[in-house]
């Protein structure tokens, strides 16, 4: 088998490759993504780089993204990496050349940016990407060791109850202007000052994803402000169907108690109904999202269920120790386990601050894009 970077031209085997592996969580899911598979990580790097696995007639058996930007890690700047979208097929001899092959390829990445550091994260269930990089039975494998900086939830917002809470009269909410932007990213700064991970949104920054991003502008954007029209809080429910979608494979246990019961409380217009087996779900991300405590959160969340059409689902990830964005208990929700992790050579120790630690601020994350 072949390792090779990809490019445009495995677009069209990529996407059929990717579409058809099928997670299997807290449900059976998969990914399709309709146009450019490169599309995802276009959204807020160009410095990504796709390595697929394939065998003597062209066909992949695994692939695995690497994503490289400039962050904030311990209010250090520097090159951060991203590894995503590990997929790897049930053949055995596809994931033995798979670790033999792409480990020294990412790891001459990383060391040509002097990245020292590089994320990913991983659903917390049975899953086979689960099983290979953090079960692994061979203690002398080439694969990069996975240590725990936080475990979060992917909260999924699907319903409201009757008798749900009013919202703060005090608290006003808006839409987004374009003369909000400068405002908006300033708000995000000084909330994610003190997070081990964080990112810096500048005004021109944001004003390129308003252009470039499918379906979003600044209207997207709901602000929260006080009497005084001070801002106090702020997000942006984005629809980001035309770049990735989430397809459900199979219901089981748990999942499908959600699903059943999803159907019947539609019927009562409590709820949203999830997607039968072999449709996508209809989801609206809650990205740039930050508040001064959870009443804003909580006014901010119901506003933008509102606006949310039939079907439509809120998501969005909700750390260990982040008390303010808790799903609320007037909502209906599911709770999606995940852990998000540092990933180090073996050799390597992993510095103080990134141990896991749910009483310091969460990593500035964002599940829908990197």
């Amino acid at each position: 088998m072949l390792l090779s970077q990809a490019t445009d031209r495995d677009d069209p085997e990529l996407k059929r490759f990717f579409g058809s592996q099928v997670v299997r969580g807290l449900y059976s899911y998969r990914f399709e993504r309709p146009n450019s598979f490169f599309d995802q990580y276009k959204l807020t790097t160009d410095d990504y780089h796709t390595f697929i696995l394939k065998d003597q007639n062209s066909q992949i058996h695994a692939m695995a993204s690497v994503l490289f930007k400039k962050a904030y890690v311990n209010d250090q700047e520097q090159t951060v990496g991203y590894l995503t979208d590990l997929r790897v097929s049930s053949s055995r001899k596809a994931t033995l050349n798979w670790a033999k092959e792409f480990v020294p390829a990412f790891e001459q990445l990383r060391d040509e940016r002097q990245c020292q550091f590089l994320f990913s994260d991983l659903e917390l269930f049975e899953n086979k990407a689960y099983n290979l990089l953090l079960r692994r039975r061979q203690p002398d494998h080439r694969l990069p060791r996975y240590h725990l900086f936080r475990k979060f939830h992917l909260v999924a917002i699907y319903g409201r109850f009757l008798f749900a809470d009013r919202p703060l009269s005090s608290i006003q909410i808006e839409q987004g202007r374009e003369s909000d932007v400068e405002e908006i990213c300033q708000y995000l700064k000084e909330k994610s000052v003190r997070r081990p991970l964080r990112y810096n949104l500048t005004p021109e920054l944001l004003k390129k994803r308003i252009v470039s991003w499918p379906n979003f502008n600044i209207k997207n954007f709901l602000l929260a402000r006080d009497r005084n029209q001070k801002l106090i809080g702020c997000m942006a429910p984005w629809d980001n169907s035309s770049v990735q979608r989430v397809v459900v494979e199979k219901y089981h246990g748990k999942s499908f108690q959600y699903y059943s019961t999803s159907r019947t409380l539609a019927l009562l217009k409590m709820a949203r109904p999830l997607p039968g087996p072999g449709k996508p779900f209809q989801l609206k991300h809650i990205t740039h999202s930050a508040c001064d405590n959870p009443d804003i959160f909580y006014s901010l969340l119901n506003h933008a269920y509102d606006q949310c059409t039939r079907n439509e689902i809120l998501i969005y990830p909700n750390y260990h120790g982040e008390f303010a964005t808790r799903p609320p208990r007037s909502f209906m929700s599911i709770k999606v386990p995940y852990g998000f992790y540092s990933v180090l050579d073996t050799h390597k120790r992993l510095p103080p601050y990134l141990h896991p630690n749910p009483f310091n601020p969460a990593p500035d994350f964002q599940f829908a894009y990197f």
